[in-house]
């Protein structure tokens, strides 16, 4: 929790983690629970706006959560409705469909749900004559009589036969079930099933798999690069019989996650036959949103795969906490190895999930068999006063980081980076121990990442300097910055540090 301050930044994080078509299912989330994905959609160059498939099912839940009823019932109706959902949602599975945004029809499902909801609850008596998809009051006498109504209602979800996910939510959330509690969740209930069964009858276009219309491909861009899958904008083509022979012959599709530079495509094909959807690279604070490919599967850039790797490097397994040289190099030799293997072909950006943690797995499993057990401990706790780049220091030394890196690179970054973080503050904020934990692991970061060499220039090549926590060597007025440039911009640093070790540097020491 430190790592991030409070709960409810925690929270958002794994709400953004989870932002991915399909994630509730690739998580395994509980059936009988709400969809916790949030709402996406995406611009075409064109203008238009458009979703995946499996995000309108997010929409209908979220039309639900807005709804006002009793928090007696609430997590229940959500949770029952997200178990329709993503029954529903299983006829879409592995396919990657983004259709035009139906905002129009989405509104009007909304006003329909909540008008239905009203004139149930306000007129109990009204039959379906009356309000035409508004089933009758269900009588349910016992609790038995309400989880078989609740089972009439509900298909099964073909991984839940026997609704074992429904008996389990129902039982976690009622305590103290009463009879009385069980009919107001079924009112409700069957209100919503009826507006939204009638809706996925009557637009089965979007809740199917397939698609009509011009050729759509998503666009990647990662801030300086536009770039597609090779395989996307073939199928996309292919489609709609499309001449693709050139994109063949350019770009030779072997692995599948193939990329063509959007720059490239202009002079290729007729670019404003297709449909680019600009899709953005999202990140939280340490890991990459997994991107949706072939076949229900997923990926991540390489880069985000080494990037994530050093930081578990430096927050989970404290691996450079005190390395001598032979150990080091072990590392080092290690990271070569995946460079070697991932790097190998330059058309190729990303990484599968299943092969990125197959890697990982034997990455850490083979550093836990060569390096030593010993750790320093974890990061103290600063003062309630906050700290300062003395503090860093005593900590980084505490820590053995010194003894890993070159001690003028350490304090070098410490420096540098206690500014960043300074300049990016309000004056009346003070700094917090989550700023104490970013600061030490960006400053072990830095010190990593000159190392990896191939790791870092790929960062550069890849267009993804932000990722590093300072400026990016190779972006230096578009030129390399040579080692002797770095050690005097270390060595200046390092003087006046040594000219004021007996004074302030920044404000005095508060560390305990």
């Amino acid at each position: 929790m430190r790592i991030y301050g409070n709960e409810e930044k925690l929270l958002e994080d794994i709400r953004m983690f989870m932002s991915f078509p399909g994630s509730d299912s690739h998580f395994q989330i509980e059936l009988a629970q709400p969809i916790m994905s949030p709402e996406a959609s995406f611009k075409s160059l064109k203008g238009e706006k458009y979703m995946f498939k499996q995000n309108i099912f997010v929409v209908l839940q979220g039309i639900v959560d807005e709804l006002e009823m009793g928090n007696d019932i609430k997590g229940s109706v959500m949770s029952l409705i997200g178990y329709f959902l993503k029954t529903n949602e299983c006829q879409i599975t592995n396919t990657l469909d983004l259709v035009f945004y139906p905002e129009e029809e989405l509104n009007q499902l909304k006003k329909d749900v909540e008008n239905a909801m009203k004139v149930r609850l306000q007129y109990p008596v009204l039959n379906v004559l009356v309000l035409q998809n508004v089933p009758a009051v269900t009588k349910v006498s016992s609790v038995a009589d309400a989880i078989e109504r609740i089972k009439l209602l509900l298909s099964p979800h073909p991984n839940d036969p026997d609704y074992e996910s429904i008996h389990k939510t129902l039982e976690t959330l009622l305590e103290k079930p009463k009879v009385q509690v069980y009919k107001k969740i079924i009112d409700h209930l069957e209100v919503l099933l009826a507006e939204f069964k009638n809706f996925i009858g009557n637009h089965p276009s979007y809740f199917l798999p397939g698609l009509n219309g011009p050729p759509r491909v998503r666009l990647f861009d990662n801030g300086k690069h536009k770039f597609v899958f090779a395989y996307e904008l073939l199928n996309e083509m292919e489609r709609t019989q499309m001449d693709d022979a050139v994109i063949k012959k350019e770009c030779p599709i072997t692995g599948g996650l193939e990329t063509i530079d959007y720059d490239k495509l202009s002079n290729m094909i007729d670019v404003e036959e297709i449909e680019f959807i600009i899709t953005p690279i999202v990140r939280t604070k340490h890991r990459a949103v997994f991107i949706p490919h072939q076949n229900g599967k997923y990926c991540i850039q390489i880069v985000d795969y080494f990037t994530e790797l050093i930081r578990e490097m430096i927050n989970v397994t404290h691996v450079y906490h005190g390395l001598d040289v032979e150990h080091k190099s072990i590392i080092q030799h290690s990271m070569l190895v995946h460079e070697m293997l991932l790097f190998s072909d330059q058309k190729c950006r990303f990484l599968d999930i299943e092969q990125a943690i197959g890697l990982r797995t034997q990455f850490f499993k083979d550093v836990d068999l060569l390096l030593p057990r010993e750790t320093r401990g974890g990061i103290r706790q600063i003062s309630k006063i906050g700290f300062t780049v003395k503090d860093a220091f005593r900590e980084l030394e505490r820590l053995g980081i010194n003894e890993t890196f070159d001690h003028r690179y350490v304090r070098f970054h410490a420096v540098m980076q206690f500014r960043d973080m300074v300049g990016k503050k309000d004056p009346r904020e003070k700094l917090t121990m989550t700023d104490f934990l970013d600061l030490l692991e960006n400053i072990q970061f830095c010190c990593a990442l000159k190392d990896y060499s191939n790791i870092y220039e790929m960062i550069h090549k890849h267009g993804m300097c932000s990722l590093i926590p300072h400026l990016c060597r190779f972006c230096h007025d578009e030129e390399l910055i040579m080692e002797e440039e770095v050690e005097n911009k270390i060595a200046a640093v390092i003087q006046k540090i040594e000219e004021k070790s007996q004074g302030d540097l920044f404000a005095p020491s508060t560390s305990k």
